[in-house]
């Protein structure tokens, strides 16, 4: 290539062979001179206009943050799925208040879960499956029943998330089937099978006292069970 542009110079513009082989030379650097102008406004202004934009992003956040309440908490839930204040602009952080904003345990999740130091995917699974099959929870506390829990990873579940009382799933024990009953976490098959069966021979209950007169059935157990049976 190079061979017939010289060949071109000397043919058409009466180039000497000098002076043909300094032109030639001289054109990577009139491709450079003109394309470092460009390349520096596609770069180097990019990058500072990007800039700009996230300041200006920035300066609307805080304006945000210091007018609506709504957007202050929905950055607290952030913070909490983030596990911690670092993921967060300073400008934010510093206006967070982590310690009043916090998501609802009946809500969470297994992935959410996870975000509680000591809490790995099995353990998440394992709270999240005895909730549901609970039918929901009365007290905190009873998340204590959960095999492999222990008392400190239990503490610090509440320093993420908020224990609200929920409406309770509760079992219709004068209709419900053995694997129905069964399937609660503090009904085991033959306890199903006894309540069944005395329901069968004595007619429906009428309230938790009619439990306790099966001898069989711990007093304490039964009244454990109470807020998740429906006599209806």
């Amino acid at each position: 290539m190079f061979k017939k542009l010289h060949f071109y110079l000397r043919v058409y513009l009466g180039f000497s062979k000098r002076e043909a082989r300094g032109f030639a030379l001289l054109i990577p650097f009139l491709i450079i001179f003109y394309t470092t102008p460009i390349l520096y406004e596609r770069i180097v202004l990019h990058d500072e206009k990007a800039g700009y934009a996230n300041w200006e992003t920035t300066d609307t956040l805080n304006a945000s943050l210091n007018s609506d309440s709504t957007f202050r908490e929905s950055l607290g839930h952030l913070a909490v799925l983030t596990a911690g204040k670092d993921s967060l602009p300073k400008s934010v952080r510093r206006q967070v208040d982590y310690g009043n904003v916090k998501l609802g345990f009946a809500e969470t999740d297994s992935i959410t879960l996870q975000v509680v130091p000591g809490i790995g995917k099995a353990m998440a699974s394992r709270i999240i499956k005895f909730r549901d099959s609970m039918g929901g929870l009365h007290s905190k506390e009873q998340l204590l029943e959960v095999y492999g829990l222990e008392e400190a990873v239990y503490d610090r579940i509440w320093e993420h998330f908020e224990f609200r009382p929920t409406s309770i799933e509760k079992l219709p024990i004068n209709s419900a089937p053995v694997d129905l009953l069964s399937k609660h976490p503090y009904i085991s098959f033959g306890q199903a099978k006894v309540i069944i069966a005395y329901r069968e021979q004595h007619g429906p209950y009428r309230s938790v006292e009619d439990l306790l007169a099966i001898k069989i059935l711990n007093p304490n157990w039964v009244q454990r069970l109470k807020p998740y049976l429906s006599f209806e």
